[in-house]
């Protein structure tokens, strides 16, 4: 694939972008908020004035965990996909993306429990909802698509395509909280979970004839090059090319001929 990065760079702009997909990581408190949160969002629409100032060093507002991407490991990355493939897997590409997920899950660990909190899901079940944000968003960058297809997508497949994402997406939030507010149990929350990841995949593939081949390969991005720059450098061994022969001179162009005399009536560059 010709992708000018390696997926795993665009983790930063995709952090700051989480909730507009599968990410049950509202601006506003879900379901299976408690009450306190939901009285701190009260609090914040109508603030109240503190009877004396606030003492630095003591009175600071409490800070929201933000996601931030983890430092990169672009070998190690590769090392799960070579393993990966070396083994037979017919999926070294949703390996290599998981294990960057777990990692991200790993940097972002104190966000993940904020959101599990507010939420009432467990932590398991927030980074498996992170994985399907991402997986959503990777599927859905229609330039490495079309190359991998060979052909173009219709403006209507893209936009169908994305209708797809904020349906679901808008669905499956409503469906999961609740699920929370009326105490479902963990295997009925794992079982809309897996049910809507399935759902999506089934859809997309129908809409944009995407094979789970091809999504792995995207998935694994500049991974699944053997020479990709971003991972590798090239062989030393690779030679020259025998039918290389190097350009002929330039002729030389006098500047007057383009762009005529300079104001001072004296050539270009002079």
């Amino acid at each position: 694939m010709k992708s000018s990065q390696i997926w795993i760079a665009g983790l930063v702009v995709a952090a700051g972008a989480l909730v507009t997909t599968y990410l049950l990581w509202p601006n506003e408190p879900g379901a299976g908020a408690s009450a306190n949160a939901q009285s701190g969002a009260a609090s914040m629409r109508a603030p109240v004035r503190p009877s004396e100032p606030p003492v630095p060093g003591r009175d600071e507002p409490p800070r929201t965990p933000t996601p931030e991407a983890p430092p990169m490991d672009i070998a190690a990355l590769a090392a799960v996909y070579d393993q990966a493939k070396a083994a037979g897997d017919p999926q070294p590409g949703e390996k290599a993306f998981r294990a960057n997920l777990d990692a991200f899950m790993k940097y972002n660990r104190a966000f993940a429990e904020d959101q599990a909190r507010a939420e009432g899901l467990t932590v398991e079940e927030v980074g498996e909802l992170t994985y399907l944000g991402f997986f959503v968003q990777r599927t859905q960058v229609w330039p490495e698509v079309e190359e991998l297809l060979g052909s173009e997508l219709s403006p209507e497949q893209r936009e169908a395509g994305e209708q797809l994402m904020h349906d679901m997406n808008r669905e499956f939030k409503a469906a999961m909280r609740a699920l929370v507010a009326d105490g479902a149990d963990e295997d009925e929350r794992w079982a809309l979970i897996r049910a809507t990841q399935e759902r999506y995949r089934k859809q997309y593939y129908q809409l944009t004839g995407m094979t789970p081949a091809l999504v792995d390969d995207l998935l694994a991005g500049d991974l699944s090059r053997k020479y990709a720059p971003s991972v590798t450098p090239p062989p030393e061994d690779i030679g020259e090319n025998p039918d290389y022969a190097p350009p002929q001179s330039r002729p030389e162009v006098d500047p007057e001929s383009i762009m005529g005399p300079s104001d001072e009536g004296e050539p270009v560059g002079e």
